[in-house]
């Protein structure tokens, strides 16, 4: 009996933090535009987003055509200094390698919006109309993996 008190009293004096690291739902550009209301308000993390600042100090962030990612604000740190400097919004459009991360944010909103892109048939260029997923998000976190 003597041994079970001087263990509990040995682990009720050491602190055990109660903090818990959020988990991200990690998603891919399709699953993100297919769930785009059930992902809504969830911490979602998309691999392989190209990043720029735009002049309105706006960060947008896009795969492909047909998604984009504006946020705020962007976490401070690192990578947000490298796109400060290096990724404007022409790199986003682009898809500059050197400006593509790995991103964590929530959702706030999602809307469509009329688009256009080029695409090439029979050796001629054509203009199509697109719909592009846009989700707004208070910050957005960059991450390594580029």
């Amino acid at each position: 009996m003597r041994h079970a008190f001087v263990s509990v009293c040995l682990a009720a004096a050491i602190p055990i933090p109660l903090v818990f690291a959020q988990s991200y739902k990690t998603v891919t550009a399709k699953e993100l535009e297919r769930n785009a209301n059930k992902l809504l308000n969830q911490h979602v993390e998309l691999r392989g987003a190209f990043c720029g600042r735009d002049q309105n100090e706006t960060y947008e962030c896009a795969i492909g055509d047909t998604l984009i990612i504006r946020a705020k604000s962007m976490t401070a740190g690192p990578d947000k200094d490298f796109i400060d400097k290096e990724c404007g919004i022409l790199d986003t459009t682009e898809q500059t390698s050197f400006c593509k991360f790995n991103l964590r944010f929530v959702p706030t909103d999602f809307t469509l919006e009329d688009d256009e892109t080029e695409i090439k048939r029979g050796g001629k260029v054509v203009i199509v109309p697109i719909k592009v997923a846009v989700f707004t998000v208070d910050t957005v976190t960059p991450l390594k993996g580029r």
